[in-house]
């Protein structure tokens, strides 16, 4: 009886294929991990901005085209969504190190109308 070895492309392949899958595996993993870490800080420390009241002012900035809005959160610099008012995402910037008027912003909640606005925010306030 004769072993037949398989082929040099036919080894890699089935390397690649793997190494795939495994990626895949630890993508998925690692994305709810995530989730589960921004759900619970979502519900442990956000509850007092889940919503805006509907009396407030700034509900109207929304009408104006705002995609995301910036309040502090947990002493840190959140990020919502400017229509839903859910949380994205927090920044991991003390609001504590930040000037008074920016910190007096932070409470009104500040207005970004892009991505690239918000990029530009980030950096000033990490800088």
């Amino acid at each position: 009886m004769k072993l037949k070895i398989a082929s040099k492309e036919n080894i890699f392949f089935g390397i690649t294929l793997f190494c795939i899958a495994v990626c895949i595996v630890l993508q998925c993993i690692t994305l709810g991990s995530v989730y589960k870490i921004l759900s619970d800080v979502h519900t442990d420390e956000v509850t007092e901005y889940d919503t805006v009241n509907k009396s407030s002012p700034n509900t109207q900035k929304v009408a104006s085209g705002a995609m995301y809005r910036l309040y502090e959160c947990g002493g840190k610099i959140g990020i919502y969504d400017a229509e839903t008012e859910v949380i994205i995402d927090i920044i991991d910037i003390f609001v504590s190190t930040l000037p008074k008027s920016d910190k007096a912003a932070l409470s009104e909640g500040i207005d970004v109308y892009s991505f690239t606005e918000l990029s530009k925010i980030i950096d000033d306030f990490s800088t």
